[in-house]
């Protein structure tokens, strides 16, 4: 009886001193609506998601961590980090990668297109009317950088005699230069698009009258956590099992509605 009385306060003695597992993510700074960095604040939809998230998992910290969307592809940390939260589904192309989380959240990818540059007429009173590759023969197309290979959006762009698919560095250039005339339609994600051209007409970058329309929805793809296989090891090893049920939990109760709805989205 003593030694049962022993070995149950050894058992909670233990139980009590364990320190939470620590959980290094990356995140692109400058990723909005996703993940960002205003006045030194992590902030974003994933951002949100994740810190309801881990309410229901006391038992690690996660830690997130922003850099440039350079330093991420390249793998250059200056310290251990353990995933990439925020990565779309590419198993095929990083092959240090592995596992992938639970989808986070699902993003439409779309063609945006100036009323300026284009002859809009075709487009339903709904925004959507462009069939996509038939009814971009003669645009000039563009794309983002990284973008490139988006469901062989570039190879069908020069299919359809767009020799010099126009390669943007980031979004916010690709909206201004839509909207100077360099291209008549970009390649974009659609919760970037709308973010983007809402924050750019308020800071006056851009017009109220900016003529954008998203002219056609293409394929949706899924972010998620894409986990470093050489950092998922030990201790470690029961993270990712543990936030897919975690996230399951807080979707599934509502949790995370709230989040979505405040971006003007749903899973």
């Amino acid at each position: 009886m003593r030694f049962l009385l022993y070995l149950c306060f050894f058992i909670s003695s233990f139980g009590a001193s364990a320190k939470p597992i620590d959980i290094t993510l990356v995140a692109i700074e400058s990723d909005a609506p996703f993940a960002f960095v205003e006045n030194e604040e992590s902030k974003g939809l994933l951002i949100e998601i994740i810190e309801t998230v881990s309410a229901r998992l006391p038992n690690y910290n996660i830690h997130i961590k922003h850099l440039p969307w350079e330093n991420i592809k390249n793998r250059d940390f200056d310290t251990p980090v353990d995933g990439f939260l925020g990565a779309y589904f590419r198993i095929d192309e990083w092959e240090d990668v592995y596992p992938y989380s639970y989808p986070i959240y699902h993003e439409q990818m779309c063609i945006v297109c100036s009323s300026k540059n284009t002859d809009s007429s075709t487009v339903h009173t709904e925004g959507y009317g462009k069939q996509w590759p038939a009814d971009y023969s003669n645009s000039q197309l563009g794309t983002v950088r990284d973008y490139s290979g988006w469901f062989n959006y570039d190879e069908q762009a020069r299919q359809l005699g767009s020799l010099n698919v126009f390669e943007f560095p980031d979004p916010r250039i690709a909206l201004i230069g839509l909207h100077k005339g360099v291209v008549d339609c970009t390649l974009f994600e659609k919760t970037v698009f709308r973010s983007l051209t809402k924050s750019l007409t308020k800071s006056g970058s851009l017009p109220e009258d900016h003529g954008f329309y998203i002219a056609t929805e293409l394929e949706r793809d899924s972010l998620h956590i894409a986990y470093f296989k050489d950092a998922i090891k030990g201790d470690k090893q029961t993270f990712f099992r543990d936030f897919d049920t975690a996230y399951a939990k807080a979707l599934y109760n509502y949790e995370l509605t709230p989040i979505f709805a405040s971006y003007g989205v749903s899973h």
